[in-house]
């Protein structure tokens, strides 16, 4: 059991000087890859999402909106006529909306 004590304590005292002999920095070295790059937002994305988002809160779930350069066209289905001047009209009065094409079937 001493050999083992012995040569436990030889281990310990090698680390420790290897450890006496470590530079420390104070501050990090980051490399450029770690920087994150700024994010770049597509205006019409972020407007689509909340065409979706007024349909959603509309209750109309048969509604898909795209959007290209501030220009919505509307896919889908509803009841009425009404619903879809409803809708389009909700679209309308979205900000960064510039024009709306409804592309809907009509049930009745």
């Amino acid at each position: 059991m001493q050999k083992i004590s012995i040569a436990a304590a030889l281990i310990a005292a090698t680390m420790l000087s290897a450890c006496a002999d470590m530079k420390v920095t104070p501050n990090p070295i980051v490399p450029d890859t770690r920087i994150a790059a700024p994010v770049v937002v597509n205006p019409d994305v972020e407007l689509a999402e909340a065409v979706r988002a007024q349909l959603r809160s509309m209750g109309v779930r048969s509604v898909t909106p795209t959007v290209a350069k501030g220009e919505v066209t509307l896919k889908g289905e509803v009841e009425t006529g009404q619903d879809l001047a409803r809708v389009a009209k909700a679209v309308q009065g979205i900000k960064g909306v510039t024009a709306v094409f409804p592309d809907v079937n009509v049930k009745r």
